[in-house]
């Protein structure tokens, strides 16, 4: 072997060789996997600055995406406001039967249906809240012009319900002034509304088993059925003077809780859907209030409903139990009725417990 390496011909072949095979070693162990790891990361880098301009671009015009949520969201709202619940089902059907009237048609039949012909659950965006909504057909007979029938239906958009019409067909009559019209008019209720807002009972805290359970007394409801007119009250009688005086006031009673509702609970007798502001379309608020009475003796409390500062309904409530109870009333409400909204809760000395503002839209 040292002869051989001793030609320097031979030496310098194997030489070349080493090193060829040492570079050889280098370039598919260290060289080929770095060169694989630089053109993954230029691949990323590419793919990271594209995402970058896309999502610089979305930023650019997240503005005007919000501003185009927003005023959709706002028609949502409005529409869903124009969408009465169902007790108020006769009043939607008046007004179509009395706009019918105003143009001078001559109606043969007029049938609201009691059946819905589609329900649909509808997800109020950004809340958890949910609205049944259910479709009422109203078939509707009656006699007309081209006109009438047209300011008729470009009249439907004014009324504060949400109605729409199909299946118009239209038939010459004896005359070439009165057609016969029939068509389908389709009225949009709420059903039911339920949501995050709904108040409910606290769960107790679980107790060793050990220990007897406390039990813990179940406020007793007055709930008032119909609510009595300031205007029908007897003669001589005179509307409450709330004494403001917060001053030296001793009351048999403590307000513990008072606030403006949608719905009340039949089961737990709480309030569902409490707020401030309220659709004037909803039709019905309640004015929910848990006291405290600190005797025996038999008294009242009065809910007096007041709007725009001029009082509309005086509600009287027996309370004859002594500890805490729940005092409900009840008010039924028109589009006439928009505006801000009161309620003064008055104990029998007239002394005020508690203001509750609100508004109807």
């Amino acid at each position: 072997m040292n002869e051989f390496l001793k030609n320097q011909r031979n030496a310098f072949f194997v030489l070349i060789g080493a090193l060829f095979a040492v570079s050889l070693f280098w370039y598919f162990i260290f060289h080929h996997n770095v060169q694989s790891l630089y053109e993954e990361s230029l691949a990323k880098h590419s793919s990271i600055s594209q995402n970058r301009d896309l999502y610089k671009n979305m930023k650019i015009g997240l503005p005007s995406v919000e501003a185009k949520w927003d005023s959709l969201n706002t028609s949502f709202q409005d529409i869903l406001n124009k969408i009465p619940y169902k007790r108020n089902y006769d009043h939607a059907s008046d007004a179509l039967y009395d706009l019918l009237i105003k143009h001078n048609f001559d109606v043969g039949t007029f049938s609201p249906s009691k059946v819905p012909l589609e329900k649909k659950v509808i997800n109020i965006p950004n809340s958890q809240k949910t609205i049944l909504v259910e479709k009422y057909p109203i078939d509707i007979q009656m006699k007309g012009n081209f006109i009438q029938l047209g300011k008729f239906l470009d009249a439907m958009k004014t009324l504060p319900y949400r109605i729409t019409a199909s299946n118009i067909q239209i038939k010459n009559g004896r005359s070439e002034i009165a057609q016969n019209i029939k068509l389908i008019t389709y009225v949009y209720l709420q059903s039911g509304q339920k949501g995050v807002n709904t108040v409910k009972a606290v769960p107790k805290k679980k107790k060793p088993i050990n220990k007897p359970k406390k039990s813990t007394p179940k406020p007793k409801t007055n709930i008032v059925q119909n609510t009595q007119k300031v205007q029908d009250t007897k003669d001589g009688e005179k509307k409450p003077e709330p004494n403001n005086n917060s001053e030296n006031i001793s009351s048999d009673y403590s307000l513990e809780k008072a606030l403006i509702c949608e719905e009340i609970d039949l089961e737990t007798n709480g309030p569902i859907l409490p707020g401030e502001s309220f659709p004037v379309s909803i039709g019905r608020l309640y004015c929910f209030t848990t006291v405290t009475k600190q005797n025996r003796q038999n008294g009242t409390i009065s809910h007096n409903w007041y709007s725009n500062n001029e009082l509309m309904y005086r509600v009287l409530i027996n309370i004859k139990q002594e500890g805490l109870i729940n005092a409900i009333s009840k008010y039924d409400f028109n589009f006439e009725n928009m505006g801000q909204w009161k309620v003064v809760i008055l104990d029998s000395d007239k002394n005020v417990l508690e203001t509750i503002n609100f508004e109807l839209v």
